[in-house]
């Protein structure tokens, strides 16, 4: 006769405070993994395969039941829906996922889509007995809520939810943490910026705005995203706390509380130093997470830090989110300009023309605010967050480099601007028998040639700046002469533009970087490309285009037009070594 073992319909978990409220259960038999067909006890290895297969066929069926249920929201995906799901399940706790490429496979809704899963592959479903429908109702409810914003959005929503979810999964928080805590954490971070409309809280409370008279200018959209969390909530076909008795209910929905009302960025620095002096306090950097106040610290600390989390990510993703979170920046510095307002720091678009002011806005944000949080959390003992330090390190590093870049750029823009101004600049009528000059200027007065000597940085001090070595045969003559006339044309159409203009520009420039999703602040020529031609540049400099110790002169003439927007300034200069060895046209 064969044994039989009594097992649940789907997985029962005991919730520590044991105050989950209990409900029955279908069950059904099974045939006991320890005996075979013929009744004979089996082998430790051929049990193990037992328990395998139908391991397998539980998965199996889980995820049959996934791609029944996700259907409506894979309709426009091409292709087998299983292949997407296993996409998805495979890498749904991997640090660096991608909510932009689900948003690619799941359109319609990908905060249901993402959702749904985390809510099943971390149990929260069957721990809590929360029906499939409720649950998605629920979901959609949560995307719906979210407005479309540039950066504040349902994916950002999506993008946190997960970034907790990883903490919690992989980063090995969840061990230490109840069900209940688990619930309150996902469902928080999940629906933490509902409702936002892409300002801030002071300039709600500065201009009055409905919202922060209604919450008494304290934390107004936390306390919105709140309220709008609780009244999806209220909702029957919605109540995935449905089967919480009062008292795991009110934990939750304190819980809850307190960690939205957490990523108000008015409170970081009182959370940081409370978890730091919390820390510094607790044995082995390992605080007891039973006790309440701890474990609320913990979380709302861990909500923040993945609501700041952009930074340390993969650099591809994280500067995608950096441009969407200044395009809403900016758009409320236009308001604060229009109302007559102090413009908050970064987000005037005037102020951020180039790379290097990005940057530098992007290296304040992770070495005072993101970096300190994250080596802060990372002294927990049972968390690991050793991947985005990781990103953290190498996207400082690489801001670094783009300023160090920039800065080699700009040194060129100067060796080569023409300065009129009589301090800088001397004419003779002399010419140098290797330069000859070309180009409308040259019917100056008198039919003749000028040249000019470049007063002020020798040749050699430049160059000691830059590269060393000779252009070779592989540089690109057309590239060389397309950055050269960027850098003049530059030059002279910045100079002729009044703030309205440079306005206007501004919002172009961003437009077409959200569009493309290029960065369109740095110069727009390829950088292989780019360092071929700074290497040419910097060898004109060395050869003789400017005075070195006053051996050489550079040839030029000045152009009636050269005050025009967008015009190049100067005329053309072509060096011309002997025997023909060595040339270089450059629009200047």
């Amino acid at each position: 006769m064969q044994t039989e073992i009594s097992t649940s319909t789907e997985e029962t978990f005991v919730d520590s405070s044991g105050l989950l409220e209990q409900s029955g259960t279908v069950e059904k038999k099974e045939k006991s993994p320890e005996v075979g067909e013929d009744g004979k006890k089996l082998s430790t290895s051929q049990a193990m395969a037992v328990v395998g297969a139908a391991s397998k066929w539980r998965t199996g069926a889980r995820k049959k039941a996934m791609r029944r249920k996700l259907s409506d929201y894979l309709d426009q995906v091409k292709g087998n829906h299983d292949d997407v799901l296993d996409t998805v399940l495979r890498n749904i706790s991997a640090w660096n996922f991608d909510v932009f490429e689900v948003a690619k496979l799941a359109p319609n809704a990908p905060l249901v889509f993402i959702g749904y899963m985390m809510y099943m592959s971390s149990n929260l479903s069957a721990a809590f007995r929360i029906s499939d429908a409720k649950l998605l109702a629920f979901l959609t409810e949560v995307d719906r809520g979210y407005l479309q914003n540039p950066y504040h959005n349902r994916l950002h929503g999506t993008d946190v939810a997960h970034s907790m979810h990883h903490l919690l999964s992989s980063g090995g928080l969840s061990r230490h943490m109840t069900n209940w805590q688990h619930l309150a954490a996902l469902t928080s971070a999940l629906c933490h910026d509902l409702g936002h409309f892409a300002l801030t809280n002071p300039f709600l409370t500065e201009t009055h705005h409905e919202v922060a008279l209604t919450y008494y200018n304290r934390s107004p959209l936390e306390s919105m995203h709140i309220s709008k969390v609780f009244q999806i909530l209220s909702k029957e076909e919605c109540d995935i706390f449905e089967m919480l008795t009062g008292d795991v209910s009110r934990l939750v929905r304190n819980l809850m509380v307190d960690m939205i009302l957490a990523t108000d960025m008015a409170v970081h620095g009182l959370h940081l130093t409370e978890f730091e002096n919390m820390i510094d306090a607790s044995d082995d950097n390992r605080p007891e997470m039973s006790d309440p106040a701890t474990s609320k610290l913990i979380l709302q600390v861990a909500l923040h830090a993945v609501d700041i989390s952009n930074p340390a990510k993969d650099w591809d993703y994280y500067i995608k989110w950096t441009d969407r979170v200044l395009s809403e920046f900016h758009s409320q510095g236009d308001q604060e300009r229009e109302l007559g307002l102090p413009i908050s720091p970064g987000f005037d678009r005037l102020k951020m023309t180039n790379i290097k002011q990005k940057a530098a806005g992007q290296m304040f944000f992770i070495g005072v605010l993101v970096k300190p949080l994250y080596e802060a959390f990372g002294k927990l003992s049972y968390v690991d967050i050793d991947e985005p330090m990781y990103h953290l390190e190498q996207n400082l590093a690489h801001w670094k480099q783009i300023v160090e870049k920039f800065d080699q750029e700009e040194k060129l823009k100067e060796a080569l601007a023409l300065d009129t101004d009589a301090k800088d600049v001397e004419y003779s009528d002399t010419e140098s028998e290797d330069e000859e000059v070309e180009g409308g200027a040259s019917n100056g007065a008198g039919g003749g040639r000028s040249s000019l000597k470049k007063k002020g940085a020798s040749g050699s001090q430049l160059t000691a700046a830059l590269h060393e070595e000779d252009p070779t045969e592989e540089d690109n003559a057309e590239v060389h002469g397309k950055i050269i006339e960027f850098v003049t044309q530059d030059l002279a159409h910045q100079n002729s533009m009044d703030d309205g203009a440079k306005l206007e520009e501004a919002k172009k420039v961003e437009k077409s970087a959200m569009e493309t999703g290029e960065d369109r602040m740095s110069m727009t020529v390829p950088d292989g490309e780019r360092d071929s031609s700074m290497k040419v540049l910097t060898h004109l400099l060395r050869v003789g285009s400017f005075v070195d110790d006053g051996t050489r002169s550079a040839s030029a003439s000045t152009a009636s037009s050269s005050s025009a927007p967008g015009s190049p300034i100067g005329s053309a200069v072509r060096r011309t070594g002997k025997g023909g060895s060595r040339k270089a046209s450059v629009d200047l």
